[in-house]
């Protein structure tokens, strides 16, 4: 139709080629001494390997309907649930598609895909290197997956009015007039009784031996069942904050202010707190 010539290539001739030399030595001497349908076997095989593959890129997408995944940003879940009923080989599958479509990367090594694999019998917290600086994380019910330079590493101590940055973020405090409390309406906004919160504070990340008096409840509890409670992954609190008056734990931020230090009728002062 479009009157092309073939045209061979004199380099598919010299046996210096890898390619070449299996293709005029290699495959030449088994047909000759072992197999003479050698590469026709060969051909079937590649046909029916396509074919297979083929069927298993179709029932993989017919498995991952099934399966619950969450992705915001670098942070990617999986449910269990969806993964462990399956074959391993058939995990190993799924992973690599969920991962590799997910991180925009190439196909991951096996002894990566075995390392995630290897989560599903571990304990909740046990975390392994993927690929990448990809970090994966055994939750309850659940994979988590994220980039290890998204965990932050947080330690200062800041006074109590002042603009402070840290990290990514910045940390203003300032005192305010009851006319502009809006208490509950933004998560990156809250306010203190200013006269039991000491002059300087401290930021950092959340410790396995933390307590915090949540407000609206009755008693003192420890941060990791709090968290727990809250349904946050282990992938997610890592990156936990907490700001600290003295010892105590006034505001676990971005997701609850202690009783001790919430504003009540008796408050002549008021502290409001963001962070941007």
């Amino acid at each position: 139709f479009r009157k092309l010539e073939w045209r061979d290539d004199s380099s598919n001739n010299f046996s210096n080629y890898r390619r070449n030399k299996i293709r005029l030595n290699l495959i030449t001497e088994i047909e000759k001494e072992y197999c003479s349908n050698f590469t026709e076997i060969i051909s079937r095989t590649t046909e029916i390997l396509k074919t297979a593959d083929s069927f298993i890129q179709e029932h993989l997408d017919y498995l991952l309907k099934f399966i619950q995944k969450e992705k915001k940003g670098s942070k990617l879940k999986i449910k269990l649930n969806g993964l462990v009923n399956n074959s391993t080989f058939i995990q190993g599958e799924l992973l690599q598609k969920i991962l590799t479509e997910s991180y925009k990367i190439q196909n991951l090594p096996s002894n990566a895909i075995q390392r995630i694999i290897s989560l599903f019998e571990a304990e909740v917290g046990t975390q392994i290197d993927v690929v990448n600086n990809i970090i994966a994380v055994r939750d309850r019910f659940e994979i988590a997956f994220g980039k290890g330079k998204d965990v932050l590493s947080v330690d200062k101590s800041i006074t109590k009015i002042g603009s402070f940055k840290i990290n990514d973020v910045t940390i203003k405090l300032d005192e305010v007039q009851k006319n502009q409390l809006k208490i509950g309406t933004n998560p990156n906004v809250e306010f203190f009784d200013y006269d039991l919160v000491e002059e300087v504070l401290h930021i950092r990340n959340w410790e396995n031996g933390d307590f915090f008096h949540p407000i609206g409840m009755q008693a003192i509890v420890k941060l990791s069942d709090f968290l727990t409670n809250k349904k946050i992954s282990v992938l997610e609190k890592k990156n936990i904050i907490v700001l600290l008056s003295g010892n105590e734990i006034i505001w676990v931020i971005k997701q609850r202010i202690s009783e001790n230090f919430k504003i009540t009728d008796n408050t002549k002062r008021y502290l409001r707190i963001e962070i941007i």
